[in-house]
């Protein structure tokens, strides 16, 4: 049974390490069986048989241990006898993973130079005839022998996109390393004539994370804020069951991951444009938007067919006006990729042929939050009358 390690039973003899006999099978690696015993990993198996390799080394005499590392399925140190070779090792080791770069792996073997110093030789090793024993590459292995099987290079044979709506062929996509925005969608069969670039929404896994530490970071700062706070007398305008409600919404916040792109100059390969893909990407790209929107405190929300010669004030005057509260200052509009652009220039007209309003915008009015309701004003007015009347009292009274 050349190349395999022999069965080793450590339960029948609980407390006692298995002797290993490596005269009366010399050629063989001893072989664990892991069908056996499941839930074990090989190399927890081998560790009692090791330990007893290396308490056997005597002087002048090298440990008789191999290993291997690298694109193996069990990498890492087995019992050598004489005899053994490359091949057998790596069935030892369970094969080669799908990724293997048969064509190079390496052999280190550890000499000792004659003035005492230790010397490392490098071989290079080609598993491209694995099986046939005669092979060169088949050395016969030494004491301390390592082999490193290389990985394909850019292996990833597992990295997913998604590629949702208005293309031909809809679904998910493997990758290569290196490829485009651009290449993916002719992949995909390119954009139907429904589609909306314009609109198009690309997320990114890594960019989720890192919204969901900065918001996990925000909650530790105010943490930390509130607790520096209780040392000094300073006032707090909020109390403690708000701030946990915060730093909890903040803790538990998922993270959407989005990427503003530009479709359109990616799929012409404008420089910086048409971003390479990672494992977990998403594009989605809608159909075809022919409105505006108009939210927030206007008097009427809703959406409206787009007008190419309507400006914001005309919308406005489409949601009858803003109410009261709104922040006529802090307007702003939000493209249909997600980029968000203020609404001040000349009075609501944009003086920037890249700033117009597009079809599949949305316009923001938000709340003004210095504003206060008549109600209030006239109890403030009337409050400084009454303190100013019992001040000219209290004049008159001296």
């Amino acid at each position: 049974r050349p190349g395999e390690l022999e069965q080793v039973d450590l339960e029948s003899r609980p407390g006692e390490l298995e002797q290993v006999d490596l005269e009366s099978r010399p050629g063989e690696l001893e072989l664990v069986d892991l069908e056996s015993r499941p839930g074990e990993r090989r190399t927890t198996l081998l560790e009692p048989i090791i330990g007893k390799l290396r308490a056997q080394a005597k002087q002048g005499e090298p440990v008789q241990v191999v290993s291997i590392s690298g694109a193996v399925k069990a990498p890492g140190e087995y019992p050598l006898e004489q005899g053994d070779r490359a091949f057998a090792l790596v069935r030892a080791a369970g094969g080669f993973k799908d990724s293997a770069f048969l064509a190079a792996a390496e052999l280190r073997r550890i000499t000792d130079a004659v003035s005492g110093s230790v010397d490392l030789e490098y071989r290079e090793l080609s598993f491209e005839a694995f099986g046939q024993l005669a092979d060169a590459n088949n050395l016969l292995l030494q004491s301390r022998d390592h082999i490193t099987v290389r990985d394909i290079p850019d292996w990833n044979p597992g990295e997913l996109v998604e590629v949702r709506g208005e293309v031909r062929f809809p679904g998910d996509y493997l990758i290569r390393r290196g490829e485009t925005m651009a290449e993916i969608i002719a992949r995909a069969g390119g954009l139907t004539e429904d589609a909306f670039p314009l609109g198009a929404i690309f997320t990114r896994v890594e960019i989720a994370r890192l919204e969901n530490q900065r918001a996990a970071e925000l909650a530790e700062a105010i943490s930390a804020d509130v607790a520096t706070s209780m040392l000094t007398q300073e006032t707090r305008s909020v109390d403690f069951a708000e701030i946990s409600s915060i730093t909890e919404t903040l803790q538990n916040y998922e993270g959407k991951g989005r990427l503003l792109v530009n479709l359109d100059k990616a799929l012409a390969d404008v420089a910086g444009e048409n971003l390479v893909l990672a494992d977990g990407d998403r594009l989605a790209i809608p159909q075809k938007s022919l409105t505006v929107s108009i939210i927030g405190q206007v008097r009427r929300q809703g959406t409206h067919v787009f007008q190419s010669d309507y400006d914001v004030k005309d919308y406005l005057s489409l949601a009858v006006g803003m109410t009261n509260r709104a922040d006529k200052k802090g307007m702003y509009i939000v493209k249909a990729n997600g980029a968000v652009m203020s609404a001040k220039t000349s009075w609501l007209k944009f003086s920037n042929p890249q700033q117009q309003l597009a079809p599949g915008d949305t316009i923001v009015v938000p709340v003004n939050n210095r504003y206060k309701d008549s109600l209030s004003a006239w109890r403030d007015i009337t409050q400084i009358m009454y303190q100013s009347a019992v001040a000219l009292a209290a004049l008159v009274t001296l």
